[in-house]
């Protein structure tokens, strides 16, 4: 349970030990204003609650990933497309191009927002330098999926060859680069 909602609960329990206890007490209009806040309280905490439970236990609402895990996956994405000519203008391109292996599509990804903005801030608030972020696309790879999903055999197997999406971080100054065994973000859930 968050921090958050443990103290959502227990100002919530206070609030309900002292309504209780001022049964008998006269109301000069300031008991019906700590009921009213208590009820919006308790209200957002259960609409927390809720949302919190919608993501439990979900594989699809993206994780940190090493960025060098990462670039594989938007290697490969890169070369899947070549393969299918849509690639960088200045690349060039020799038809015709065979494509022996099937892809299932993806249409979007879906992630839980704020769990994303948790690690955003964790990993890249404060630091020294300007971090930007672009959004970057790649294929699961066998060896990405072991390394994020061993204990799923049916989510390796959901995403294998799917086009996925990554929140790549990156520096304006060259001076701060980013290294291989820094992190990236993965959007995780695929649609359909």
């Amino acid at each position: 349970m968050k921090t958050t909602h443990l103290f959502a609960g227990a100002f919530l329990s206070l609030g309900v030990l002292f309504l209780t206890s001022c049964r008998n007490c006269p109301d000069s209009g300031g008991q019906k204003a700590l009921q009213d806040s208590l009820s919006s309280y308790r209200a957002a905490f259960l609409q927390d609650e809720a949302f919190a439970k919608m993501f439990e236990g979900a594989d699809d609402d993206g994780q940190e990933v090493r960025l060098s895990e990462a670039r594989q996956c938007i290697a490969l994405y890169e070369e899947e497309m070549k393969k299918r000519g849509i690639l960088h203008k200045d690349s060039s391109f020799s038809p015709p191009i065979v494509i022996n292996n099937r892809m299932d599509i993806t249409y979007a990804v879906k992630f839980n927002g704020f769990k994303f903005k948790e690690w955003m801030l964790r990993r890249y608030y404060g630091r020294t330098g300007e971090v930007h972020f672009k959004l970057a696309f790649g294929i699961y790879t066998p060896a990405f999926l072991s390394t994020y999903f061993p204990n799923s055999p049916t989510a390796r197997g959901s995403r294998l060859n799917r086009i996925t999406a990554f929140v790549i971080p990156y520096s304006t100054d060259s001076t701060q680069s980013l290294r291989d065994d820094e992190f990236a973000y993965n959007l995780g859930g695929l649609e359909p």
